[in-house]
């Protein structure tokens, strides 16, 4: 394995050769290597992933639960008029309340809030404050004001001790109170209705999870869901891998700072790439290191770079300086410091692409190890384009998770596209989903952003998705199915379809090249692969939200049951 490595590296490293994506992301991915655990309270693991097996301490419920309102009963007694014996509520254990023949007791529900499903709960919270969120922030007027929303959950969602000797609940609905002759007696008393099974509705001692089980297994990726699960279980810390930490450097003599009214000045641009890459960083779980700009001189890359390592930065990530010009210093710098692995890559956008560790010394860390470096190209597109392909995968890495892979899916182009002779592309896109992707059958469609060139950043504005275009001669068929790479979040993708009248006009435009496509699918080619500040699209502010959460519960307030706020806060 040594010697493939370095045989690879040698390659790699060689003036006149290109890696193919493929082996300089297998480079990447043997060098990179999964950060220490560390243990984090439970609401700041939103997103990190889970370093160890967690089983359970105790069984759930951690006794026999009533999922209803109604009456504790012995089955075998049947329906009739019953005397209620006691009452079993919300945050009383029931522990001196005991239900023989021919008695009852009263019981409700919500002494153990959703302990068997806290993904359902998780969904439906966020569903419910996204919707509220959404309409608050459709009022360009927003003026303050308070929006409450109560969660009253559905009844199979809860329950409540059942007393000692009652075997069935029967619920409210099939009962009916009998207090003729309470004031003289005392006694209350019910008719029950219906008889039950013995065991109805009653989950029994470790019938969601038992003790010992476990819950959740190392590698999975902490999300509500696991949080809300891991706080019914007590847990209130949690093993994960450290997030990366990253610092960002652009390089180039160009490059000013973005100040807001300031007129740039001849043969001047302004940095767009650092804010870029810092805000996908952020985006991606990582703590960030801003090392601002570094002008074209050697001293300077070399004082920024030192930062890096005090910083006790896992990874640098620059852009600019990494191709064949006089001035450019990364590449040649970070042979001086360390090992370089790569410096080209057989790709468009982003061919001078550079990878490589630099050895941090051991007084400038609690022991010595290696910091990975990105040297990206400075043209934006291009510096974006490798990042995902490149860098993210190693973040992931870094961060635990089991496969740091891009996810890949099939879409269908809607019109020509001409392919690159030279090399392979990644040409940006968006996707959706549509009931009819041109073939027949469901399936996701690939909408071109535009002109393509490297320094247009407009072609990432909307961009979701890369197509891996092969490198080839020729036009790529309207209606070909192409390997595609998903680089953004497909829960905001176009909407689209006649039954949504927002999209009518676009659907119907957009059905014509579907249209098209289906037409040209008989031919087509077979492809293998080788928050605060926003404003909406009317230019008005969109005003921030902010959401109390509040829990109510005796149960919870005298510690005898978990808080799940940090599942719906995550």
């Amino acid at each position: 394995m040594e010697a493939a490595h370095a045989a690879l590296h040698a390659l790699a490293t060689s003036p006149s050769v290109m890696l193919s994506v493929h082996d300089a992301l297998h480079i990447v991915l043997s060098v990179s290597h999964r950060l220490e655990p560390v243990s984090v309270p439970l609401h700041q693991a939103l997103g990190a992933t889970l370093a160890e097996d967690l089983t359970a301490p105790d069984p759930l419920p951690p006794y026999p639960a009533s999922i209803k309102d109604g009456y504790a009963v012995v089955a075998s007694d049947g329906p009739g008029e019953y005397v209620v014996v006691g009452e079993a509520r919300a945050g009383d254990d029931a522990a001196n309340l005991v239900v023989k023949s021919g008695t009852v007791s009263y019981i409700t529900t919500g002494g153990e809030l959703l302990t068997y499903e806290p993904r359902l709960f998780s969904e439906f919270f966020h569903l419910l404050l996204y919707s509220a969120v959404l309409k608050v922030s459709s009022f360009r007027n927003l003026q303050p004001s308070f929006v409450h929303i109560s969660l009253s959950l559905p009844r199979p969602f809860l329950c409540g001790p059942v007393p000692s000797g009652a075997d069935a609940v029967v619920m409210i609905e099939n009962t009916s109170p009998v207090d003729d002759d309470f004031e003289e007696t005392g006694i209350r008393k019910v008719d029950i209705l219906e008889g039950v099974a013995k065991g109805q509705d009653i989950r029994p001692v470790g019938s969601d999870i038992a003790e010992g089980d476990v819950v959740l297994i190392a590698g999975d990726k902490m999300g509500p869901a696991e949080i809300g699960l891991l706080a019914t279980m007590g847990f209130s810390t949690v093993k994960v891998y450290r997030r990366p930490k990253v610092a960002v450097l652009s390089t180039g003599d160009e490059l000013v700072d973005p100040v807001e009214g300031a007129k740039l000045g001849r043969g001047q641009i302004r940095d767009s790439n650092r804010a870029m890459l810092l805000a996908a960083l952020v985006q991606h779980g990582c703590e960030v290191v801003d090392l601002g700009i570094s002008h074209d001189e050697e001293s300077e890359l070399e004082q920024k770079i030192d930062g890096a390592l005090k910083s006790d930065a896992d990874m640098l990530i620059t852009s600019g300086g990494v191709s064949m010009g006089d001035k450019d210093y990364v590449k040649p710098h970070l042979e001086r410091r360390g090992r370089v692995y790569f410096g080209k890559v057989l790709m468009k956008p982003g061919k001078p692409v550079t990878f490589a560790t630099i050895d941090v010394p051991a007084q400038q860390s609690r022991s010595k190890r290696q910091m990975l470096a990105f040297g990206l190209p400075g043209n934006p597109v291009s510096s974006l384009v490798c990042f995902y392909l490149f860098a993210l995968p190693a973040i992931r890495q870094l961060s635990g998770w089991s496969d740091p892979r891009l996810r890949r899916v099939l879409s269908r182009t809607t019109r020509p596209m001409r392919l690159d002779r030279e090399r392979p592309e990644f040409h940006r896109v968006t996707i959706h989903w549509e009931i009819d992707d041109g073939s027949g059958h469901p399936g996701f469609i690939a909408e071109s952003t535009g002109h393509q060139v490297s320094s247009r950043l407009l072609s990432m504005r909307s961009a979701n998705a890369l197509l891996e275009l092969p490198l080839s001669d020729g036009v790529l068929p309207a209606g070909t199915q192409v390997p595609t790479l998903i680089i953004g979040d497909l829960s905001n993708m176009p909407l689209t379809g006649p039954d949504n009248p927002h999209n009518r006009h676009q659907h119907h435009h957009q059905q014509g090249h579907v249209n098209q496509a289906k037409s040209q699918i008989s031919r087509r080619h077979q492809i293998e692969t080788h928050d605060s500040g926003k404003t909406d699209k009317a230019g008005g502010d969109i005003p921030s939200v902010k959401v109390a959460i509040l829990t109510v519960s005796d149960t919870v307030a005298s510690g005898g049951g978990p808080d799940r706020r940090y599942t719906s806060e995550s």
